[in-house]
C-alpha cells in the first residue's frame, strides 16, 4: 500500500508543478485509477466470497478480471509503482527548477 500512495503523491508532486489551474489539477490526479490493482492482489487472494449458494474465490475473481496474481505479478505492480513514483518526481523536480523564483 505504501508504494501505491508514494506514486499516488509523486504525481500529485508532478501535476501541481506543471498544472496552474485547480480543476485541471483535479482532472489529472482523478484518472490513474491502476493503483488500485496491487491493493486487489492483496485483498482478494485467498478470500471466499458467498452469496446464498454460490461461492467465488478471490482468485476465481482476479482471473476472471484478467489479474495476475502469482509472486510475480505482485512484484511486477511494485516495479511499476516505483518507476511511475521515479519518473513522475524527476519530472517535477525539473518542472519546479523552471520556475523564475524572482517573481
Amino acid at each position: 500500500m505504501s508504494m501505491s500512495s508514494l506514486a499516488a503523491v509523486a504525481l500529485a508532486f508532478l501535476v501541481s508543478a506543471s498544472v496552474s489551474s485547480f480543476a485541471m489539477a483535479n482532472i489529472l490526479i482523478a484518472l490513474p485509477y491502476v493503483f488500485m490493482m496491487a491493493t486487489t492482489i492483496n485483498e482478494m487472494k485467498g478470500q471466499v466470497f458467498t452469496l446464498g449458494n454460490f461461492s467465488v474465490t478471490g482468485e476465481m475473481y482476479m482471473k476472471a478480471q484478467g489479474i495476475d496474481y502469482s509472486p510475480w505479478g505482485f512484484w511486477q505492480n511494485q516495479v511499476a509503482l516505483f518507476g511511475i513514483a521515479f519518473v513522475c518526481m524527476v519530472l517535477a523536480y525539473i518542472q519546479l527548477l523552471r520556475i523564475n523564483r524572482w517573481k
